[in-house]
């Protein structure tokens, strides 16, 4: 079979719109021109925090902002696509470095050398592909029209106000394990009932993004991944990082070598003490204030004396996906083998301050399509509702924790959702941790006593190292990980934020933490799991391949998932027992949701079988066609079609009865509603308009005159590229032509009424039918249908410009709707297929191939008691059977050289 050749508006359009455009700029080469060109290409969107900034900014000086690249990775996609969704950690981290560093690696390499020539400064990201410059606003004006950026975003100091610890004299808290003086977060949270199992965090790394750390300290230097005990050395590369190497006001406290580990806050070295300090004492004992004390820590020092950025803040991100040296490389020497399991943020990136909350959502997203669990501080910024404001605390892929005190009451500083800043109304906090007068290291040596919901995360981080080392399947599971936490929390009922005293709420989360619970709710499940059987088919009962199968923890609505087989059969294995809304997933298939309950050690199976589809008729354009403006096109014959009739059998009236029996028969019929001032009343099923109406039980209210209507839906049917059905009757009248009017009299105890008391309509029956309980109805016959067509121009491609006009033909049309990845287009009036087109405006988006849909809505219309239309078509090809495909190339195929010219 020959192929179709290309549209020849299509190829000899290309020529000439380039060549216009091309001659046009070679004539006019002057700056304005060109601005006038670089406008229309839609520059990048400033943050309203950069303008402010660049504004306020004196003449001379310049202030740092982040220049974010069009190009992104979705990380779950790419997982998915290389077949390491569940894969090791160690294998995504890997999977996801490479093709986040190739990526910025090609995509900033033009930025990277424009920047050099022009010596600004600037560091490169690849975790966002993204790139931090100084510069002024005129620098920024420029960034922003080059092709590659999608948006400029300020990197302000985001001054924390972070807690700093009080000194508390050394070994207050006791001299051995299992004392009962440990420190009182310990023991709520039942730490030391885990560590009787012997689990205490080994074999799991934790990371800390913070103010730094004291690695030194007497509590901290033996759980230091850096730390070797046998030579009483410590090598910092891959296991430290130093955000802030080149601050010229560097802290005192810290080295001038920003190779050693330094803490210049104390905030930092609180932190990673409640997540693994543990230390020697005289008496031959241990003073453990760590929830995970054989559990190791790294490090990265986000904020300087307590202030970060998001600059800051990305590159620690970067250091723990694929750890690096000190004034390494991170796009070359990072080595995700050498990533943590955990990471522990106690810092908040306030918008009002300018973070560029988008860049860091996708660090977290990336983060945990990598296997590291992201804990992180809900903030101090209660006791009002949706306190939690601030990234990372606000994102769905975030474990955020509330600070509750040691009576297990939530603090009042301790910030409430739901997330109103990103509009989601997310719940938040996820849990509740111990959080307020926490006990742990301090710098020099020491010990003190901190609050807020910086004290309450490294619980919870803890908490997850002594969960994995006790069950290690869950290691780089997030997903289970959570519903393990949050299943195993003590619940917690609360109203504040609710409007009732629920659980989960806003204000405590799912509960507070109980890491035994926790760790025994896990280990059950990990040697006697449940197990979920899904076995997905299509509507035929012929097995489903490639499906996604999908389990809704209904409790938690957590989603399970897994991709069936050949055979149509995906297992799922639970985490623990509980109720599940269980259903599928697979491209131009609908499937019903089914609830099932699954209990501890059991495998429950179940059949999820695809609903019928409704057919959707596509147009074969006839070999008569041709490509003209007005085209003439020759309909499809349909055979006779008929409409289908509704009838009603009599009602009783009046009546004494309090409910009355209707007898509806519908030709083809699947639904059936009865509407009354008594309420609505349905039947589904086959029914037909003879042998097999529909009997509807309807209520009756008390001495009241009930007017009825009823409607009936009749089933959608396609035979020979014609569609028939799938339209709704509706009557008020019973076969006879009275009105289905039921009078309900409440019964006296004097004699029935006599025939004077009981209005009879004047009937006219039709001589053909009597009022039997099984009918013959004469069918209406109707005049020949013809299936509506939908035809589209051929699109202009590749094309310069930032618009295109389409021409849509659609018989009888009243609604056309244009989906592009540039947004929906949509016209309405009335269309048809020859001489009165539709015609859409759509919008490009620049160096960007659109693949578009066409969608028109047939006008329903009722000839001779026959209903025709009502229907939508769609189509993703032209008349000509080629793919709606519009590829703009404005920027890469006509002016190189232009912009060559411009920014050298």
């Amino acid at each position: 079979m020959n192929p179709k050749p290309a549209s020849p508006l299509t190829r000899i359009a290309l020529p000439l719109l380039g060549t216009a455009l091309i001659l046009l700029l070679l004539q006019t080469l002057a700056p304005p021109t060109l601005g006038t060109v670089w406008a229309a290409l839609r520059p990048a969107p400033v943050s309203p925090a950069l303008a402010q900034a660049l504004a306020a900014a004196p003449a001379g000086e310049t202030v740092s902002f982040l220049v974010v690249l069009d190009a992104q990775i979705d990380p779950v996609a790419l997982l998915a696509e290389q077949g390491l969704t569940n894969a090791p950690p160690a294998d995504r981290g890997a999977a996801l470095y490479a093709a986040l560093t190739a990526t910025a690696r090609a995509e900033q390499a033009d930025l990277r050398t424009w920047l050099d020539k022009r010596n600004i400064p600037h560091q490169d990201f690849y975790i966002v592909n993204m790139i931090e410059v100084q510069g002024d606003a005129a620098l920024a004006e420029s960034l922003r029209r080059r092709p590659e950026v999608a948006r400029l975003a300020a990197n302000p100091t985001i001054r924390q106000a972070q807690p700093q610890p009080e000194p508390t004299p050394f070994g207050l808290f006791g001299d051995q394990i299992g004392s009962a003086n440990l420190p009182w977060g310990l023991t709520f949270t039942h730490a030391d009932q885990v560590w009787a199992l012997g689990n205490e965090g080994q074999g799991i790394v934790i990371a800390s993004q913070d103010t730094g750390v004291q690695w030194d300290h007497p509590a901290l230097i033996g759980h230091y991944r850096g730390w070797d005990a046998n030579t009483s050395t410590a090598s910092h590369a891959y296991n430290w990082l130093d955000a802030w190497p080149n601050d010229p006001d560097r802290p005192a406290n810290c080295s001038p070598d920003p190779q050693v580990p330094c803490d210049d806050y104390g905030h930092g070295t609180h932190t990673v003490g409640t997540l693994v300090g543990e230390a020697p004492v005289d008496t031959g004992g241990y003073d453990r204030v760590g929830m995970a004390p054989q559990a190791q820590w790294m490090g990265c020092r986000n904020m300087d004396n307590g202030n970060g950025t998001p600059a800051s803040y990305t590159a620690c991100f970067e250091f723990f996906l694929a750890p690096y040296p000190q004034g390494g490389n991170p796009a070359t020497e990072g080595n995700p083998a050498l990533a943590p399991n955990i990471i522990n943020n106690s810092w908040t990136c306030p918008a009002s301050e300018g973070c560029d909350a988008d860049s860091l959502r996708q660090i977290t997203a990336i983060m945990r399509a990598a296997g590291q669990m992201v804990v992180a501080a809900a903030g101090n910024s209660g006791s009002s509702c949706s306190s939690v404001s601030s990234p990372i605390a606000i994102y769905d892929e975030v474990f955020t924790v509330g600070n509750h005190a040691s009576t297990g009451t939530i603090a009042g500083s301790s910030s409430r959702g739901p997330v109103t800043a990103d509009g989601s109304g997310r719940r938040k906090p996820d849990i509740a941790a111990p959080g307020s007068g926490v006990y742990s290291t301090t710098p020099t040596d020491s010990y003190g006593t901190s609050s807020g919901t910086s004290m309450a995360s490294p619980h919870v981080a803890g908490a997850v190292a002594l969960l994995w080392s006790a069950v290690p399947s869950l290691i780089g599971d997030i997903e289970r990980t959570e519903q393990v936490l949050i299943k195993s929390a003590t619940q917690v009922m609360d109203g504040q934020c609710d409007g009732a005293a629920v659980s989960p709420n806003n204000v405590y989360g799912y509960g507070r933490l109980d890491v035994y619970a926790a760790v025994i709710l896990a280990s059950n499940l990990a040697s006697n799991p449940a197990t979920l059987t899904v076995t997905v088919q299509d509507w035929t009962g012929t097995p489903v391949d490639t499906a996604i199968a999908t389990a809704t923890e209904q409790t938690t609505n957590k989603v399970y998932t897994a991709t069936t087989g050949i055979d149509g059969v995906a297992t799922i294995v639970l985490v623990y027992s509980g109720n599940y809304t269980v259903s599928a997933q697979k491209e131009n298939m609908g499937f019903p949701a089914t609830t099932i309950g699954v209990a501890e050690g059991v495998s429950v199976g179940i059949t999820i079988q695809a609903n019928v589809p409704t057919p959707t008729p596509t147009p074969t354009p006839t070999p008569s066609m041709t490509p003209t403006a007005t085209p003439t096109f020759t309909p499809t014959i349909c055979p006779q079609a008929t409409a289908e009739p509704l009838w009603v059998d009599p009602v009783i009236s009046p009546t004494t009865l309090l409910t009355q029996t209707l007898t509806v028969y519908l030709g083809n019929g699947e639904a059936i509603t009865v509407t009354s001032l008594s309420g609505v009343f349905t039947a589904t099923g086959s029914f037909g308009a003879g042998a097999n109406p529909a009997r509807i039980n309807v209520d009756l209210l008390a001495d009241i005159v009930h007017d009825l209507t009823v409607s009936g839906r009749v089933r959608q049917t396609g035979q020979g590229g014609c569609e028939y059905g799938g339209y709704t009757l509706s009557t008020t009248q019973d076969r006879n032509g009275n009105a289905l009017r039921i009078e309900q009299q409440i019964p006296t105890p004097t004699p029935a009424p006599t025939s004077t008391s009981t209005p009879t309509p004047t009937v006219t029956p039709t001589p053909t039918v009597t009022p039997t309980a099984t009918p013959t109805p004469t069918p209406t016959i109707c005049p020949q249908a013809t299936q509506e067509p939908l035809w589209v121009d051929p699109v202009i491609s590749p094309t310069t410009l930032l618009t295109q006009t389409l021409a849509v033909y659609l018989g009888n049309g009243e609604a056309i709707t244009l989906t592009s990845p540039s947004g929906v287009f949509t016209a309405t009036g009335s269309f048809d297929a020859s001489a009165n087109p539709a015609r859409i405006t759509v919008d490009l988006l620049p160096d960007t191939v659109h693949d578009l849909m066409v969608s028109g809505r047939v006008r329903q219309t009722t000839t001779g008691g026959c209903d025709f239309g009502g229907y939508t078509l769609s189509t993703t090809q032209d008349r000509n059977g080629d793919p709606l495909r519009i590829e703009q190339r404005l920027l890469r195929i006509f002016l190189p050289f232009l912009l060559k010219e411009k920014n050298e």
